[in-house]
């Protein structure tokens, strides 16, 4: 699947500011999906890590990331 995405690009997701920090498949899931750094800890639910696979790390540990399908 041809992406615009690219890691470390930045987004504005809901009116919240990320950045892209994973763009590609999950297991076990249908389609590619970002994974995206919130710039605000208390917004995501995540930490880039699904059923045991880790996609991706964040600069900051407790920013609680949230990969978002598109």
């Amino acid at each position: 699947m041809a992406s615009n995405f690219y890691i470390g690009q930045r987004l504005s997701y809901d009116s919240v500011p990320c950045t892209v920090r994973y763009v590609g498949p999950v297991a076990g899931t249908k389609n590619d999906w970002l994974g995206v750094e919130w710039d605000y800890p208390s917004r995501g639910k995540h930490d880039g890590e699904h059923k045991g696979v880790k996609y991706f790390d964040s600069k900051i540990p407790s920013s609680n990331l949230h990969p978002v399908a598109y």
